[in-house]
């Protein structure tokens, strides 16, 4: 049985944990004082900090991934500055904007939330107003209703977190409930019995180094893409062996 999440934690709260948890599994041996977890209030422009935060936290969260999709297409610069034979300075050459092919409309980040296709648009709230949906969004979102995928329009972290994700994602635990563990309560759960994952670097990737209260017990022969994905399948493995 789990705690609340939504009691225990704010949306930002949350997303520190689970880079915590990401932290203490890439580098078990350091000092918790000394982590640096990146909730990218350092990014200047809100939009893209929303953004970046959304697909992070789809990334932490088990059984869920995300993107966020970029339509800006490719600004070339050929200007230079030239000195004629008198000394003085000019500006020759041109800015181009050259399209992307993407189709117009897509939405912001393309998801998947256990096994569901889930497309999310960011339209921000300002004190006179909102964003509001191009005509191409529009016949977007048409499109993802109509092929049986969910399109989903928020207007922060925040708001995703608390009015979006959970609907989806049908796993906010309740006191009265038991729902399957989540990627936290797992890894906690194998920590305190006393064990603990450690990474051997590949050329292709990484590989697994069990430990069982501080000794060796053995390295996995799988080469996983990254220590993330590591980590979730290794001590998944050894939750469902402790309590079968």
């Amino acid at each position: 049985m789990l705690k609340n999440i939504k009691q225990s934690f704010s949306p930002l709260e949350h997303l520190e944990h689970l880079l915590l948890l990401e932290s203490k599994g890439m580098y078990p041996s350091f000092p918790d004082g000394y982590r640096i977890l990146n909730t990218f209030k350092g990014v200047k422009k809100r939009e893209r900090r929303e953004l970046k935060r959304i697909e992070k936290f789809l990334l932490l969260m088990p059984k869920c991934t995300g993107a966020i999709i970029t339509n800006q297409g490719n600004r070339i610069d050929t200007r230079k500055t030239t000195t004629d034979v008198i000394g003085r300075g000019r500006i020759v050459g041109s800015v181009t904007f050259v399209k992307s092919g993407q189709r117009r409309g897509i939405a912001d980040v393309k998801a998947t939330i256990k096994g569901m296709s889930v497309d999310i648009e960011l339209k921000l709230i300002y004190k006179k107003g909102k964003d509001r949906q191009s005509d191409a969004q529009i016949k977007e979102e048409q499109r993802i209703n109509d092929a049986g995928g969910i399109y989903l329009i928020t207007s922060s972290f925040e708001d995703f977190w608390n009015n979006h994700f959970w609907t989806i994602y049908k796993e906010e635990p309740s006191m009265e409930t038991t729902i399957a563990p989540s990627f936290i309560d797992v890894t906690n759960f194998c920590n305190e019995k006393g064990y603990d994952l450690l990474p051997i670097n590949e050329r292709k990737g990484v590989r697994v180094s069990v430990f069982k209260d501080g000794e060796h017990l053995k390295d996995g022969d799988k080469v996983f893409t990254d220590w993330q994905e590591a980590q979730k399948e290794s001590y998944t493995k050894i939750y469902n062996a402790l309590n079968k």
